[in-house]
């Protein structure tokens, strides 16, 4: 048989490595259809339960357990796990959000046994990290429905958002320091010799150069402060929130390889515009595959 070429099934027959590569990309792109059908039909509160939680597993063999145990109920668990790890990156958070949409309209008793479960979930290792309290934040704001939080009065909707009072640019520095852990890329908790300085950091310092006052040392908020914080910037005219957005997004696209976002930060950033229900701006649209649109719901009979 010549070299590089592959046996085919018919005898005597080699196939060249163009139609063995064609033939993989066909049966890949028919396994990636079947899978998105498989997902859309995930209906039930037991089977969106068990694939919100899939979705936050991170690699934990605690992790793996909390999930199987609160998923008992579920018949189907394991093929649902196994469809939701061969996603890719730019599959997942789309997914979440396709799953949240729906658990939400299941009832509160549901969602808030979703977020119990989900708490448990990423506490199972024993430390929650500035992904997880992210991740929480983005599954509690998206099990409620979404949702603008009442407009604050104290900025003019027309404003930039370098004329921000003191209050609500503290919140874009505190919540900016909570997203600098995760953008541009991942920190690591290494000490950093005199005169490094973190990409997350540079990135921080892009983000909140309007306010130079408040450019001290980045400090890193608890929990509380990051939720107060967020709130702060949920309660914004809603004509400023896309241009915070669009700030985190251009600063993290300069501190980036060209036209690459990495994909903890993308998801980190996707979670903040979602969080802030604002549109992704273009940059960071590309980073993701959407889900197809939700089968159109026939009207009702006139």
């Amino acid at each position: 048989m010549a070299p590089g070429f592959e046996r085919s099934t018919v005898p005597g027959v080699a196939k060249p490595p163009g139609a063995v590569k064609a033939a993989a990309l066909v049966e890949d792109r028919a396994e990636r259809a079947a899978r998105g059908e498989r997902l859309q039909r995930l209906a039930g509160p037991g089977e969106l339960r068990a694939a919100v939680l899939a979705l936050l597993l991170t690699g934990s063999a605690r992790e793996r357990a909390v999930w199987r145990d609160e998923c008992s109920q579920v018949s189907r668990r394991e093929a649902i796990l196994s469809d939701l790890l061969a996603l890719s990156p730019r599959q997942r958070l789309p997914w979440m959000e396709r799953f949240m949409q729906r658990l939400a309209r299941t009832g509160a008793d549901e969602c808030r046994a979703v977020l119990r479960a989900a708490r448990r979930l990423m506490a199972a290792d024993g430390h929650t990290d500035a992904r997880d309290r992210l991740r929480w934040l983005g599954l509690r704001h998206g099990l409620s429905g979404g949702g603008r939080a009442p407009d604050s009065g104290a900025v003019n909707a027309s404003a930039e958002l370098e004329a921000l009072d003191a209050d609500n640019a503290h919140a874009v520095v505190a919540f900016s320091a909570h997203l600098s852990r995760l953008v541009p890329s991942p920190e690591l908790d290494v000490e950093l010799h005199d005169g490094d300085v973190s990409a997350g950091l540079l990135w921080w310092r892009a983000v909140i150069a309007p306010w130079p006052a408040l450019a001290g040392e980045r400090l890193r908020p608890d929990a509380d402060a990051v939720v107060h914080a967020l709130r702060m910037l949920q309660a914004l005219p809603w004509m400023l929130q896309p241009v915070l957005v669009r700030r985190w997004v251009d600063a993290a696209v300069v501190l980036s390889p060209p036209g690459l976002l990495h994909p903890d930060a993308a998801e980190a950033l996707r979670i903040a515009a979602r969080l802030l229900d604002s549109p992704l701006p273009p940059a960071l649209a590309a980073c993701f595959e959407e889900c197809e649109p939700e089968p159109a719901v026939p009207p009702p009979p006139a």
